[in-house]
C-alpha cells in the first residue's frame, strides 16, 4: 500500500510513500483518535499539518499529519487524525432554526473559505449540503465552543455527520469535498458500556481473541435465568455419578453473564459460578 502526501496550504502533491504492515486506521465520529502508518522509508519531506491520503481499492482514508517520527529501526512513522476531526476551530455558536446541514457548512465556510486571514483559507475545499433536515439548535449565548464538540452535539440530536471526499478530475486529485451525510439509516455499533477495550480481529475462526462481559438488566434477566437453568441441568448430568455436590446460591443481579455457544454452557457456568464452591 501507498500513501499520498499533499501540501496543507496549496493541496499540491509532495510525495508518495510505501506503507509497511505496521499501520492502524481509526475512524470515530464521537472521539478524535489517532491513526498511524509506519513507512518503508527513512526520509520524508512531509510536514505537520499536511494531508495524508490512503487509497486501497474502494476505501479512502483522508487525514491530517499530527506527528512525524523515526522508529527504532529508522523508519518514518506518520501519525494522523481523520480530516473531519482536524476541523477543531473555535466558534461562537448561535441559536438556529432551519436547515441543520446549511448551518454546519456555514461555520466551516467562514473559517476556511471566507476567513479575513488569507493564510487560514483553504482554497481547495468544496462544501456541499444536500440534506433537507430542518431543526432547532439551542446553545448558550456568547460562549465559545469547539466546532468538533458542536458537530458531536448536532450528530447526537439529528444524526447528521460530515464526510471528506476526494475530488478527482481526469484521474488527478484536484480538490477536497466536505459533504453532509444523513446517518439516520446507518447501522451503528453501540452499547451502554463505559467502554469496550482492546478488540482484536482474527483472520480465521480458529482462535477466539475477544471476550466481552455483559451485566444483565431487568429486561433480560428472565432469559438469562433460563440459560442458567439449562446450564445447570447439563452440569448435573455430567456429575450424576458423583456422591455429593454442593452448590452455592448467587444473586443474578450481580453476576456476570458471558455468552457462549449453547453446547458449552455448562463449562461456562461451572467455571464462573460454582468451581470454587463445588465440594466432592
Amino acid at each position: 500500500m501507498k500513501v499520498i502526501i499533499l501540501d496543507k496550504k496549496t493541496y499540491e502533491f509532495k510525495e508518495e510513500l510505501d506503507i509497511s504492515k505496521d499501520y492502524q486506521i481509526v475512524l470515530d465520529i464521537v472521539l478524535n483518535q489517532n491513526s498511524y502508518f509506519v513507512t518503508n522509508h527513512t526520509k520524508s519531506i512531509s510536514s505537520i499539518g499536511d494531508i495524508i491520503i490512503l487509497h486501497e481499492r474502494s476505501f479512502f482514508y483522508i487525514g491530517v499529519i499530527t506527528n512525524i517520527e523515526l522508529t527504532d529501526f529508522g523508519e518514518i512513522k506518520l501519525t494522523s487524525i481523520d480530516y473531519i476531526s482536524s476541523l477543531d476551530f473555535e466558534i461562537n455558536a448561535l441559536e438556529f432554526n432551519g436547515n441543520i446541514g446549511d448551518e454546519l457548512i456555514r461555520y466551516i465556510k467562514e473559517e476556511y473559505v471566507e476567513n479575513h486571514d488569507e493564510h487560514q483559507n483553504r482554497p481547495f475545499l468544496r462544501l456541499l449540503n444536500e440534506l433537507d433536515i430542518v431543526g432547532k439548535i439551542t446553545v448558550e449565548d456568547n460562549k465559545l465552543t469547539k466546532f468538533s464538540d458542536f458537530l458531536r452535539d448536532v450528530y447526537k440530536q439529528y444524526k447528521i455527520r460530515l464526510e471528506a471526499r476526494l475530488g478527482i478530475l481526469n484521474g488527478v486529485i484536484t480538490h477536497l469535498k466536505i459533504v453532509t451525510i444523513d446517518s439516520r439509516n446507518e447501522h451503528i455499533l453501540s452499547s451502554n458500556f463505559p467502554m469496550i477495550r482492546g478488540l482484536n480481529i482474527s483472520d480465521n475462526k480458529e482462535v477466539n481473541l475477544n471476550k466481552i462481559t455483559f451485566i444483565p438488566n431487568t429486561d433480560n434477566v428472565s432469559n438469562i435465568l433460563l440459560f442458567i437453568i439449562r446450564g445447570f441441568l447439563r452440569l448435573l448430568t455430567i456429575f450424576r455419578n458423583l456422591r455429593t455436590i454442593k452448590l452455592c446460591l448467587f444473586s443474578v443481579d450481580s453476576c456476570e453473564f458471558i455468552p457462549q455457544i449453547y453446547d458449552r454452557a455448562f463449562v461456562v457456568y461451572y467455571h464462573i459460578f460454582i468451581r470454587q464452591s463445588l465440594l466432592i
